[in-house]
Protein backbone atom coordinates (compact mmCIF):
# COMPACT_ATOMS: atom_id res chain seq x y z
CA UNK A 1 0.00 0.00 0.00
CA UNK A 2 1.65 3.40 -0.95
CA UNK A 3 0.73 6.38 0.68
CA UNK A 4 1.07 10.27 -0.38
CA UNK A 5 -0.43 12.14 2.16
CA UNK A 6 0.66 11.64 5.86
CA UNK A 7 -0.67 13.42 8.68
CA UNK A 8 1.41 12.82 12.55
CA UNK A 9 0.30 12.84 16.03
CA UNK A 10 2.20 12.50 18.86
CA UNK A 11 3.06 14.44 22.18
CA UNK A 12 5.64 13.50 24.21
CA UNK A 13 9.61 12.82 23.53
CA UNK A 14 8.41 9.04 23.23
CA UNK A 15 6.79 9.68 19.84
CA UNK A 16 9.71 12.06 18.45
CA UNK A 17 11.96 9.15 16.85
CA UNK A 18 8.80 7.99 14.77
CA UNK A 19 8.08 11.36 13.37
CA UNK A 20 11.89 11.27 12.40
CA UNK A 21 11.74 7.75 10.73
CA UNK A 22 8.24 8.49 8.58
CA UNK A 23 10.35 12.31 7.47
CA UNK A 24 13.45 10.23 6.53
CA UNK A 25 10.93 7.38 4.48
CA UNK A 26 8.90 9.75 3.12
CA UNK A 27 10.56 13.36 2.52
CA UNK A 28 8.97 16.39 3.95
CA UNK A 29 6.70 16.95 1.05
CA UNK A 30 4.05 13.99 1.69
CA UNK A 31 3.86 14.90 5.86
CA UNK A 32 0.79 17.01 5.46
CA UNK A 33 1.69 18.03 9.12
CA UNK A 34 2.04 16.99 12.95
CA UNK A 35 -1.13 16.92 15.27
CA UNK A 36 -0.16 17.45 19.15
CA UNK A 37 -1.50 18.67 22.45
CA UNK A 38 -1.76 22.41 22.75
CA UNK A 39 0.80 24.96 24.69
CA UNK A 40 0.38 24.05 27.89
CA UNK A 41 2.81 24.10 31.65
CA UNK A 42 4.68 20.83 31.23
CA UNK A 43 7.39 18.92 33.12
CA UNK A 44 8.74 19.02 36.88
CA UNK A 45 9.40 22.69 36.69
CA UNK A 46 5.99 23.27 35.16
CA UNK A 47 7.44 25.96 32.16
CA UNK A 48 5.26 26.58 29.93
CA UNK A 49 5.67 24.97 26.25
CA UNK A 50 5.26 23.35 23.15
CA UNK A 51 5.24 19.75 23.32
CA UNK A 52 8.63 17.76 22.26
CA UNK A 53 7.08 16.68 19.05
CA UNK A 54 5.81 20.39 18.32
CA UNK A 55 9.45 21.71 18.61
CA UNK A 56 11.12 19.26 16.25
CA UNK A 57 8.42 19.54 13.83
CA UNK A 58 8.51 22.89 13.90
CA UNK A 59 12.55 22.85 13.63
CA UNK A 60 11.82 20.50 10.92
CA UNK A 61 9.30 23.45 8.63
CA UNK A 62 6.60 21.20 9.49
CA UNK A 63 3.12 22.78 9.64
CA UNK A 64 1.98 21.97 13.45
CA UNK A 65 -2.27 21.98 14.78
CA UNK A 66 -2.86 22.22 18.50
CA UNK A 67 -6.41 21.59 18.63
CA UNK A 68 -8.22 21.80 21.87
CA UNK A 69 -11.12 19.47 21.09
CA UNK A 70 -12.47 16.25 19.12
CA UNK A 71 -14.70 18.86 17.03
CA UNK A 72 -11.29 20.72 16.09
CA UNK A 73 -8.80 17.31 15.90
CA UNK A 74 -11.78 16.18 13.14
CA UNK A 75 -11.95 19.62 11.33
CA UNK A 76 -8.18 19.39 11.13
CA UNK A 77 -8.33 15.85 9.31
CA UNK A 78 -11.05 16.67 7.03
CA UNK A 79 -9.34 19.88 5.74
CA UNK A 80 -6.15 17.92 5.26
CA UNK A 81 -7.64 14.87 3.73
CA UNK A 82 -4.59 12.56 4.89
CA UNK A 83 -4.43 9.18 3.26
CA UNK A 84 -2.42 7.60 5.98
CA UNK A 85 -2.59 8.93 10.04
CA UNK A 86 0.00 7.93 12.47
CA UNK A 87 -0.58 8.36 16.23
CA UNK A 88 1.50 7.34 19.02
CA UNK A 89 1.34 9.19 22.30
CA UNK A 90 -0.66 11.81 21.44
CA UNK A 91 -2.83 12.15 24.28
CA UNK A 92 -6.33 12.08 22.92
CA UNK A 93 -8.94 9.76 22.04
CA UNK A 94 -9.44 10.48 18.25
CA UNK A 95 -13.27 10.99 17.10
CA UNK A 96 -15.24 7.91 15.78
CA UNK A 97 -16.02 10.67 12.50
CA UNK A 98 -11.77 10.34 11.79
CA UNK A 99 -11.72 6.59 12.72
CA UNK A 100 -14.43 5.66 10.31
CA UNK A 101 -13.04 7.59 7.60
CA UNK A 102 -9.66 7.54 7.68
CA UNK A 103 -6.84 4.76 8.07
CA UNK A 104 -5.69 5.57 11.54
CA UNK A 105 -2.79 3.62 12.59
CA UNK A 106 -1.85 3.71 16.51
CA UNK A 107 1.71 2.43 17.97
CA UNK A 108 1.02 0.89 21.42
CA UNK A 109 3.64 0.25 24.15
CA UNK A 110 2.49 -2.99 24.78
CA UNK A 111 1.97 -6.40 23.23
CA UNK A 112 -1.68 -6.17 22.84
CA UNK A 113 -4.51 -7.17 23.48
CA UNK A 114 -2.89 -6.82 26.87
CA UNK A 115 -2.41 -3.57 28.81
CA UNK A 116 -4.80 -1.15 26.47
CA UNK A 117 -4.97 1.93 28.14
CA UNK A 118 -3.11 4.70 29.39
CA UNK A 119 0.26 3.27 31.51
CA UNK A 120 1.16 -0.31 29.49
CA UNK A 121 4.92 0.27 30.75
CA UNK A 122 4.29 0.40 33.65
CA UNK A 123 1.49 -2.19 33.87
CA UNK A 124 4.34 -4.60 32.34
CA UNK A 125 6.66 -3.49 35.15
CA UNK A 126 4.65 -3.75 37.62
CA UNK A 127 3.46 -7.63 36.96
CA UNK A 128 6.62 -8.71 36.66
CA UNK A 129 6.91 -9.68 32.55
CA UNK A 130 9.76 -10.53 31.40
CA UNK A 131 8.74 -9.91 27.73
CA UNK A 132 6.94 -6.38 26.31
CA UNK A 133 7.01 -4.75 22.84
CA UNK A 134 4.94 -2.76 20.39
CA UNK A 135 1.85 -3.02 18.88
CA UNK A 136 1.06 -1.33 15.47
CA UNK A 137 -2.97 -1.35 15.24
CA UNK A 138 -5.82 -0.42 13.15
CA UNK A 139 -7.35 2.16 15.01
CA UNK A 140 -11.22 2.04 15.95
CA UNK A 141 -13.74 3.83 17.84
CA UNK A 142 -12.40 1.98 21.04
CA UNK A 143 -9.32 2.40 22.85
CA UNK A 144 -6.78 -0.05 21.40
CA UNK A 145 -8.72 -2.33 19.80
CA UNK A 146 -8.33 -2.30 16.50
CA UNK A 147 -6.92 -5.25 14.04
CA UNK A 148 -3.06 -5.96 14.57
CA UNK A 149 -0.77 -4.77 11.62
CA UNK A 150 2.28 -5.39 13.14
CA UNK A 151 4.27 -6.62 16.78
CA UNK A 152 7.43 -6.96 17.99
CA UNK A 153 8.45 -8.40 21.34
CA UNK A 154 11.40 -7.91 23.39
CA UNK A 155 12.87 -9.72 26.76
CA UNK A 156 12.73 -7.78 29.44
CA UNK A 157 15.90 -7.70 32.31
CA UNK A 158 15.43 -5.62 35.30
CA UNK A 159 14.53 -2.26 34.15
CA UNK A 160 13.00 0.87 34.87
CA UNK A 161 10.22 2.64 33.10
CA UNK A 162 12.76 5.39 31.81
CA UNK A 163 14.58 2.48 30.28
CA UNK A 164 11.90 0.79 28.98
CA UNK A 165 10.57 3.76 27.64
CA UNK A 166 13.21 4.80 25.56
CA UNK A 167 13.96 1.10 23.95
CA UNK A 168 10.46 1.45 23.12
CA UNK A 169 10.47 4.61 21.59
CA UNK A 170 13.23 3.61 19.61
CA UNK A 171 11.21 0.24 18.36
CA UNK A 172 8.06 2.30 17.46
CA UNK A 173 9.79 3.78 14.65
CA UNK A 174 10.89 0.63 13.51
CA UNK A 175 7.75 -0.92 13.65
CA UNK A 176 6.28 1.75 11.49
CA UNK A 177 9.00 1.81 8.80
CA UNK A 178 9.22 -1.84 8.70
CA UNK A 179 4.78 -2.46 8.08
CA UNK A 180 5.28 0.75 5.62
CA UNK A 181 7.99 -1.79 4.12
CA UNK A 182 5.54 -4.78 3.47
CA UNK A 183 7.72 -6.38 6.46
CA UNK A 184 4.25 -7.70 8.57
CA UNK A 185 1.58 -9.98 8.40
CA UNK A 186 -1.59 -9.91 7.20
CA UNK A 187 -3.92 -8.21 9.95
CA UNK A 188 -4.70 -9.84 12.96
CA UNK A 189 -7.93 -9.34 15.37
CA UNK A 190 -7.52 -8.88 18.78
CA UNK A 191 -9.21 -11.90 21.01
CA UNK A 192 -11.17 -9.95 23.35
CA UNK A 193 -10.59 -13.07 26.18
CA UNK A 194 -7.11 -11.81 26.69
CA UNK A 195 -7.59 -8.16 26.60
CA UNK A 196 -6.62 -6.68 29.82
CA UNK A 197 -6.35 -2.30 31.06
CA UNK A 198 -4.70 -0.16 32.78
CA UNK A 199 -5.27 3.00 33.68
CA UNK A 200 -3.82 6.44 34.40
CA UNK A 201 -1.42 6.30 37.22
CA UNK A 202 -2.59 8.35 40.19
CA UNK A 203 -0.70 10.27 43.11
CA UNK A 204 -1.87 7.77 45.18
CA UNK A 205 -0.50 5.08 43.05
CA UNK A 206 3.20 6.22 43.90
CA UNK A 207 3.10 5.70 47.75
CA UNK A 208 4.83 2.63 48.47
CA UNK A 209 3.65 0.38 51.32
CA UNK A 210 6.66 -0.94 53.21
CA UNK A 211 4.76 -3.49 54.50
CA UNK A 212 4.09 -5.63 51.02
CA UNK A 213 5.97 -7.88 49.94
CA UNK A 214 9.67 -6.81 48.93
CA UNK A 215 9.82 -7.81 45.35
CA UNK A 216 6.45 -6.14 44.35
CA UNK A 217 8.11 -2.95 46.48
CA UNK A 218 11.13 -3.42 43.99
CA UNK A 219 8.77 -3.57 40.72
CA UNK A 220 6.79 -0.20 41.92
CA UNK A 221 10.02 2.02 42.34
CA UNK A 222 11.12 0.52 38.92
CA UNK A 223 7.73 0.97 37.24
CA UNK A 224 8.01 5.14 38.59
CA UNK A 225 11.85 5.21 38.20
CA UNK A 226 12.44 7.72 36.94
CA UNK A 227 9.07 10.23 37.32
CA UNK A 228 7.10 10.44 38.83
CA UNK A 229 8.95 8.22 41.01
CA UNK A 230 7.54 6.03 43.73
CA UNK A 231 7.94 8.08 47.26
CA UNK A 232 8.07 6.86 51.22
CA UNK A 233 7.41 9.40 53.76
CA UNK A 234 9.32 9.04 56.83
CA UNK A 235 8.28 9.76 60.59
CA UNK A 236 9.35 13.35 60.31
CA UNK A 237 7.14 13.70 57.35
CA UNK A 238 10.12 14.04 54.40
CA UNK A 239 8.80 12.62 51.37
CA UNK A 240 11.94 10.57 49.86
CA UNK A 241 11.41 9.08 46.46
CA UNK A 242 12.73 5.85 45.66
CA UNK A 243 14.24 5.79 42.27
CA UNK A 244 15.85 2.52 42.52
CA UNK A 245 16.00 -0.71 44.80
CA UNK A 246 16.65 -3.89 45.00
CA UNK A 247 15.79 -7.25 47.15
CA UNK A 248 18.70 -8.62 49.89
CA UNK A 249 18.33 -11.32 51.75
CA UNK A 250 14.14 -10.89 51.23
CA UNK A 251 13.98 -7.14 52.28
CA UNK A 252 13.42 -4.36 50.31
CA UNK A 253 16.61 -2.20 49.76
CA UNK A 254 16.36 1.14 48.55
CA UNK A 255 19.33 2.32 46.32
CA UNK A 256 18.69 5.64 44.65
CA UNK A 257 16.57 8.04 46.47
CA UNK A 258 15.82 11.85 45.86
CA UNK A 259 15.01 13.05 49.83
CA UNK A 260 12.38 16.26 48.84
CA UNK A 261 14.13 19.48 47.55
CA UNK A 262 17.44 17.63 47.50
CA UNK A 263 19.45 15.92 44.57
CA UNK A 264 19.52 12.53 43.70
CA UNK A 265 21.89 10.11 46.41
CA UNK A 266 22.95 6.97 46.75
CA UNK A 267 20.98 5.20 50.02
CA UNK A 268 24.15 4.72 51.89
CA UNK A 269 24.60 8.91 51.33
CA UNK A 270 20.89 9.35 52.83
CA UNK A 271 21.58 6.95 55.90
CA UNK A 272 24.72 8.64 56.61
CA UNK A 273 22.60 12.02 56.52
CA UNK A 274 19.31 10.98 58.04
CA UNK A 275 18.47 7.66 58.65
CA UNK A 276 17.03 4.56 57.84
CA UNK A 277 13.58 4.82 55.80
CA UNK A 278 12.62 1.21 56.30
Amino acid sequence: MKFNRVLFMGSPEYAVPTLKSLVDFFGIRKILGVVSQPVRARGRGREVSPTPVHQFAHSLGLMVFTPESKEEVASVVETLQPDLVVVIAYGKILPKSVTDHYFCVNLHGSLLPKYRGASPMQATILAGDTESGVTLICMNERMDAGEILGLTRVSLADETLGQLHDRLSLLSAEVMINYLKGNCPAPIIQDEKLATYCTKIQKEDLLLDLSLDASLLVRKVKAFSPFPGAYVVTASGLRVKILDAQVENGKFVPVLVKPEGKGEMSYGDYVRGYGAVC
